[in-house]
């Protein structure tokens, strides 16, 4: 199966007026840097440094791209082209190349334009109080080694204020002009960071493709649905089987997150087009940090999965997408998977009819819900399944609390959740044993009331000896 991996992202946030911002990620516990004028560079750098990606799709309103850039692809490296102009003259669609073709190159000429900020004598001065203060008390974290000071800064607001104050002090020029003293020096421990403590593209990213997709502002999500099925199709006519996105979410404008949800529907209601939501990233922005957050949302944006999952389960009986979207997830957490594995039993024994199914499942279900106080797990989905078990415990009441499963409870639960052949099925087989349990009837080995039911028998089946 050949499959086209897709990077979608948008440019509504517009030129971050030609200044650098840092930003930072997580991942496998490993923290890791980069700079970008735009939050849509910082998170396509993110993914090109994890993911093998084919093509980037971005889109964007008419203000933010140049005429005859719609639609057109192109290869990334193709940005240097624009090397020689200057940021301010570019549209944002064009700055994105730009900047990202400067990350394949491996060069940052804005990097080299804010070393020129200050002139020999400032820069000794500023280097001579960044290695006394990084030697000082005022350092507290003295196993920060000098590559990663910039991290060290960068985390903790107490160090990077007592680190901002005491350059104003040991720095004249500082105290009257921070802003270019701030920036010439964060630029300088950036740089000095060791390569992989930063978002570094992986070599398979090198021929990576970019085009552009205009929406018009009076019907954002209609336009660019339209733009976006007629390159899918382009795709598919290529030959490629399978399509994977990878999906780019920025918190400049709320309108880019309305369309990409938007995007993300349509391609739920498109299963037969074998088209899929790898990752979902998102960029946030805080004015009061000095870095901003990339991060892998991808179940936080597929809660809606996960709601539909349980819905399914609580109203048919049905684990299918609650299964998918675990398997899916990769997490380990032993108490969710027996969990899921009693809701399966259910699940079959619904949909074959089978009685002793349905009852192992609810046993099981019981028996989990009664050894785990909590479902432990730091992560959001974990957390979710706490919401899960408060629902099944809600709709299955007695049959779960109870230490064990009184027959009527379970017709009754049965008959309430629409399950008629079910029911009857329950009714067939265990309401005649349950009867006798009960003392309603009984059985007799009496010669006498065997003898009258053998006559009744033949006066009904004559044939019968």
């Amino acid at each position: 199966m050949t499959t086209h991996k897709i990077l979608i992202t948008s440019l509504y946030g517009g030129v971050s007026g030609g200044k650098l911002r840092y930003y930072y990620s997580e991942k496998d516990d490993k923290v890791s840097y980069c700079d970008a004028l735009l939050s849509a560079e910082a998170s396509c750098k993110y993914v090109l440094a994890h993911h093998v990606i084919d093509e980037i799709v971005t889109f964007g309103s008419k203000s933010t791209f140049d005429e005859g850039d719609g639609l057109k692809s192109l290869l990334l490296k193709e940005g240097s082209s624009f090397y020689a102009s200057g940021v301010k003259d570019m549209s944002t669609y064009s700055l994105l190349r730009y900047r990202l073709a400067e990350y394949l190159d491996e060069v940052n000429v804005e990097e080299q334009d804010i070393q020129e900020l200050l002139n020999d004598d400032e820069k000794a001065k500023v280097n001579a109080f960044v290695e006394k203060f990084f030697y000082s008390d005022d350092n507290s974290d003295k196993t920060t080694r000098y590559n990663r000071f910039f991290d060290h800064l960068m985390q903790d607001a107490n160090l990077r204020d007592s680190f901002i104050n005491g350059l104003k002090e040991a720095v004249p020029e500082a105290k009257a002009d921070p802003s270019r003293f701030i920036t010439w020096t964060f630029e300088k421990l950036y740089g000095e960071m060791k390569s992989s403590a930063k978002l570094e593209l992986l070599e398979a990213n090198e021929g990576v493709k970019i085009r552009f997709i205009p929406v018009a502002k009076d019907d954002e999500e209609g336009t660019f649905i339209e733009n976006f099925t007629k390159i899918m199709n382009e795709i598919i006519a290529e030959g490629k089987n399978k399509i994977e996105l990878y999906i780019c979410v920025q918190s400049d404008d709320a309108s880019d997150t309305f369309v990409l949800i938007n995007l993300m529907n349509l391609i739920k209601a498109m299963p037969d087009a074998n088209i899929s939501v790898a990752k979902v990233i998102t960029t946030t922005k805080n004015p009061e940090d000095a870095v901003a957050v990339i991060s892998d949302d991808t179940f936080k944006f597929g809660i809606s999965d996960l709601v539909s999952g349980t819905r399914a389960f609580l109203q048919y009986g049905k684990t299918d997408m609650l299964l998918d979207f675990w398997h899916k997830s990769g997490l380990e957490n032993p108490e969710i998977e027996k969990l899921l594995y009693a809701m399966r039993n259910i699940d079959y024994g619904i949909s074959l009819c089978d009685v002793t199914d349905i009852m192992r499942g609810i046993k099981s279900l019981r028996d989990v819900l009664k050894a785990v106080e909590e479902f432990k797990g730091e992560t959001f989905v974990e957390r979710f399944f706490e919401m899960i078990v408060s629902g099944i415990k809600q709709d299955y009441g007695s049959l779960v609390e109870s230490d064990e499963i009184v027959f009527i409870d379970l017709v009754k639960w049965a008959y309430k959740k629409g399950f008629w052949q079910q029911t009857l099925t329950l009714i067939e087989s265990r309401a005649p044993e349950d009867i006798v349990d009960k003392g309603f009837f009984y059985y007799s080995n009496s010669i006498t009331i065997s003898n009258r039911l053998r006559s009744i028998s033949w006066m009904i089946f004559p044939t019968t000896t």
